[in-house]
C-alpha cells in the first residue's frame, strides 16, 4: 500500500459484525466515505420498531378477490384492453 492511501481503523464492536472481506475493503479505503457514513442508518431506523410484533389480520376468499381485483386496476395501465 502507497503512503498516500488512507487507511480506516474500524470499531471493533462493529467490525465483529461484518464480513471479514467487507472489513478489510472498508480498511483499505475501497468503500466510498458517503458508504460508510450512512452504514448504520438502517439499524437506528429499526429500534422504532423494536418490541412490536404486528398483527395477522385474516382475510376471507370473497374479500381477498375484491381487493386482488381493486389492487389490478390500479396496477393495469389504461391503454390496455
Amino acid at each position: 500500500m502507497a503512503d498516500d492511501e488512507k487507511r480506516i481503523e474500524l470499531d471493533p464492536e462493529v467490525e465483529k459484525n461484518i464480513p471479514t472481506a467487507l472489513a478489510d475493503a472498508i480498511r483499505s479505503g475501497n468503500v466510498a466515505d458517503d458508504i460508510i457514513k450512512h452504514a448504520h442508518d438502517a439499524d437506528e431506523a429499526m429500534k422504532a420498531f423494536q418490541g412490536h410484533q404486528g398483527e395477522v389480520i385474516h382475510i376471507d376468499e370473497a374479500t381477498n378477490k375484491r381487493l386482488l381485483r381493486h389492487i389490478d386496476w390500479h396496477l393495469i395501465p389504461v391503454g390496455v384492453r
